[in-house]
């Protein structure tokens, strides 16, 4: 049985749970793709492995079925998009949809989504955002994971990045990583085969470096570079506070 027939009947049946648990059908697909999509470029921790997590956070309510994401505030180059806890492929796909539509009208275009969820692999829009013929950049924040080095709590999320820029040979040049030592996909994974961590990659609860991905599950992932990615990570979790104007210790508060 060829690849793309296995990935097609593995689309199919992630559709069929999500349909299930109440996602519309084209969210369904949407969502079932780009998980694949991640499946297929060597990304478990970013693939179907999710979609229990998904269909957990959608019966207890922390994701919406119904939600669509709607545009409040759009200026020139920039919009604002609430994406009403709806799950995340389909809003970020919507994101790139609006994106590539103001670069090409501005020149740039810039797209801040609020009440959003988890997106799976960023690198998968940026080069959406690539194949129309953009310098694709997409970021997201997560929930506090990272302590500060030689710190014992969290303070900022592993907040992902990617960038993507095209190339006229069909090979975009990009960049897609979290900006801890390994996302908590990994962690996941590594949990579930059994599998010790390597040494630098999380703590425990009580900031003790750990090889238990047990362990580092309720602990902390340790930040890629050690203060060049904690230092990232906290500026690019600054960033959604830069509307309210808020300070560096109102931020970490």
């Amino acid at each position: 049985m060829s690849g793309e027939l296995l990935a097609s009947g593995l689309i199919a049946d992630v559709v069929s749970l999500f349909r299930a648990a109440g996602v519309p059908g084209i969210a369904a697909r949407i969502t079932a793709e780009d998980l694949v999509a991640a499946e297929l470029e060597a990304m478990p921790s970013h693939g179907v492995m999710l979609v229990p997590m998904y269909l957990d956070r959608l019966r207890n309510g922390s994701i919406s079925a119904e939600a669509e994401g709607q545009i409040v505030s759009a200026r020139g180059a920039c919009t604002v998009l609430d994406a009403g806890n709806a799950l995340g492929q389909p809003i970020a796909r919507k994101s790139v949809a609006l994106a590539v539509e103001s670069a090409r009208a501005h020149g740039i275009g810039a797209v801040a989504v609020r009440n959003a969820n988890h997106m799976g692999a960023l690198g998968l829009y940026g080069r959406m955002m690539a194949d129309a013929g953009c310098i694709g950049l997409a970021t997201t924040n997560t929930r506090p994971l990272l302590p500060a080095p030689g710190g014992a709590e969290a303070q900022t999320g592993n907040n992902p990045l990617a960038i993507v820029a095209p190339s006229s040979g069909g090979f975009h040049a990009e960049v897609d990583m979290a900006l801890s030592a390994a996302s908590m996909g990994k962690i996941r994974n590594a949990a579930a085969a059994g599998q010790a961590l390597p040494e630098n990659w999380a703590t425990d609860a009580e900031g003790a470096p750990t090889t238990d991905p047990t362990a580092a599950i309720r602990g902390m992932l340790l930040p890629a570079a050690g203060p060049k990615g904690f230092g990232l990570a906290l500026l690019l979790d600054l960033m959604r506070y830069a509307r309210k104007l808020v300070t560096l210790d109102q931020a970490a508060a």
